[in-house]
């Protein structure tokens, strides 16, 4: 059974054990020590007992004409885990969980990327689904 964590500043150390193929690269202190600067960057993990399965990296883009997007730009599951959901799982739980009043998320995806965005207007409290 595997439980989804945000990584922030207070979660890293949860990447100090990390399955094969979950990431590019090694995981490098400066690089993410800027992804955490940066402020608009969202990194969710699988974890499976303490081990880092599965990983997703999203941002939030705003743009001068249209409402703030959630950009998924990489996904990783190692291949131990693939096919039992872990993947879709994760880009569910960072959907729902950046706290960015992205209302009414609608979700699209061209050969590429997925990006959530706001279809209306955002209500306080209201659910991302």
């Amino acid at each position: 059974m595997t439980r989804i964590v945000r990584i922030g500043p207070d979660t890293i150390g949860l990447l100090d054990r990390i399955a094969p193929d979950v990431f590019d690269a090694p995981i490098d202190p400066e690089l993410i020590g800027a992804m955490f600067a940066a402020g608009n960057h969202h990194l969710f993990v699988a974890l499976d007992a303490d081990l880092v399965v599965g990983q997703c990296l999203g941002m939030v883009l705003h743009g001068p004409d249209r409402p703030a997007a959630l950009y998924i730009d990489n996904l990783g599951v190692t291949g131990t885990h693939r096919r039992q959901g872990i993947g879709s799982d994760i880009c569910h739980w960072e959907r729902g969980r950046v706290h960015l009043g992205l209302a009414g998320v609608r979700s699209r995806q061209r050969h590429g990327p997925a990006v959530l965005s706001r279809t209306r207007p955002a209500v306080p409290d209201d659910p991302v689904h």
